[in-house]
């Protein structure tokens, strides 16, 4: 939840220390940053992202490829995806955000629970 919440100091607690967090866009959707590595600088940019472009968004978790996700929808269209990598101790390790439309139509199996 502290990730869909955007509570930076619950964030903190459950990203390992050199966490990654990339980004997708494609070449239609032009994202903040690409990557992201570093605790705070990625609990930083998944605040921004969650206030300024997810914060109206109803959310679901799902599993992808054997991962962890978090689906984020516009209405009953996927808008964004946090596939996470998730260490033995429960910490996410990293962060794959998919906000590329294309990307995110071929995710067809996840649908809006």
């Amino acid at each position: 939840m502290a990730l869909c919440d955007a509570n930076i100091s619950e964030l903190e607690k459950i990203l390992v220390t050199d966490v990654k967090l990339t980004a997708d866009g494609g070449k239609k959707i032009r994202v903040v940053k690409g990557i992201e590595i570093g605790i705070n600088n990625a609990a930083t940019l998944l605040t921004y992202i969650q206030r300024r472009f997810l914060s109206d968004k109803k959310y679901s978790f799902h599993n992808f490829n054997h991962q962890h996700c978090i689906c984020f929808w516009e209405k009953e269209k996927l808008y964004n995806c946090h596939i996470l990598n998730i260490d033995t101790n429960g910490k996410i390790k990293d962060i794959y955000s998919i906000v590329d439309p294309l990307k995110l139509k071929n995710l067809h199996i996840l649908s809006h629970s």
